[in-house]
């Protein structure tokens, strides 16, 4: 993962075949970064190397990235994480986790 501040230039997200905008409020000054692996031993604290500091607020979170070389989803793959404070919640097109249906 390679994190950055504000937004991602338009042309990349367009041309990134996975991508994905979410919101978030910052509450302790730390954003924590979950592997879904994690759901299979739970635990309340976040290990700090999975943690990122930041400041309370809102913030716009932009996810964008490609299929690695591999084929393979997660080997080596590079995900842009661009966080954009911003001094509400932003609006967004689903409430809570989304339920996608084909």
């Amino acid at each position: 993962m390679k994190f950055r501040s504000g937004y991602p230039v338009e042309s990349n997200i367009n041309s990134a075949e996975f991508k994905l905008r979410l919101g978030i409020e910052i509450k302790d000054h730390r954003m924590c970064i979950r592997d879904l692996y994690d759901l299979i031993s739970w635990r309340r604290d976040c290990p700090k190397s999975q943690c990122i500091d930041l400041k309370n607020g809102f913030y716009h979170i932009t996810l964008y990235g490609d299929l690695p070389s591999s084929g393979i989803l997660g080997d080596d793959q590079v995900i842009y994480v661009y966080l954009n404070r911003l001094s509400s919640m932003p609006v967004l097109k689903y409430s809570g986790v989304p339920i996608f249906s084909e």
